[in-house]
């Protein structure tokens, strides 16, 4: 199931009220280029993470950050440690 058009943008509206967006340098991107990930969007990903202090990674591809040093979760899992 998707998300189109304005509710889309009302989900995106919704969400970063209680989150923030990380930023990305050149040194990030350095970073996934030498880094153990398979995919160059998931070493960006984690580099983006570690550099910005982020204390989770929440991915339904858990398995693609195996090689990450912060802790992984799948949307699900993390939900039930609020429930």
């Amino acid at each position: 199931m998707g998300v189109e058009g304005d509710n889309a943008k009302d989900s995106i509206q919704k969400l970063i009220k209680y989150t923030s967006l990380a930023f990305s340098s050149n040194e990030s991107v350095h970073y996934s280029f030498g880094s153990d990930f398979k995919d160059f969007e998931d070493g960006l990903i984690n580099a983006i993470a570690v550099k910005n202090n982020i204390d989770v990674i929440i991915t339904s591809n858990v398995a693609d950050f195996i090689k990450s040093i912060l802790p992984i979760f799948h949307p699900k899992d993390f939900i039930k440690l609020f429930s």
